[in-house]
């Protein structure tokens, strides 16, 4: 017969599991993060921040340098609604570099037909804000 000491170990790891899975993760340098809202806007960020919490469901990155966007730059972002990436300098989107934004409703993007061929692509967004010549 096992004593209750023998489970202890056990009940003390799955608590740590589920403690971890329910702690608020950091938010990423310079930015500012409240609630599922990370706002990173006017920063002069050259690249997408690392480390963008998994429960974030705004993320607005409006008025920086960013310039490519990679397949790692919203992985895991499962649950983020709303995306703000105008007044930046985008030329690179690698492929699979949306993937992960099952979610998305609202993509703010300043490509013009890029935009648009990258943007159908997502079957749940219901408001698309292109700005930028289609020619």
């Amino acid at each position: 017969m096992m004593c209750a000491w023998g489970r202890l170990p056990l009940a003390l790891g799955l608590l740590l599991v589920l403690a971890g899975e329910a702690a608020p993760q950091p938010c990423p340098a310079q930015c500012s993060c409240s609630g599922s809202t990370v706002d990173c806007h006017g920063l002069a960020l050259r690249g997408v921040p690392r480390n963008i919490p998994r429960n974030t469901e705004r993320l607005d990155l409006n008025g920086n340098n960013i310039t490519r966007i990679t397949k790692t730059d919203f992985a895991g972002l499962r649950h983020l609604r709303v995306l703000q990436l105008m007044e930046n300098k985008i030329s690179t989107i690698e492929r699979g570099a949306f993937q992960d934004l099952k979610e998305l409703e609202r993509l703010l993007w300043d490509l013009g037909f890029t935009c648009i061929h990258w943007c159908l692509n997502f079957r749940t967004i219901s408001l698309l804000h292109c700005k930028g010549a289609l020619a």
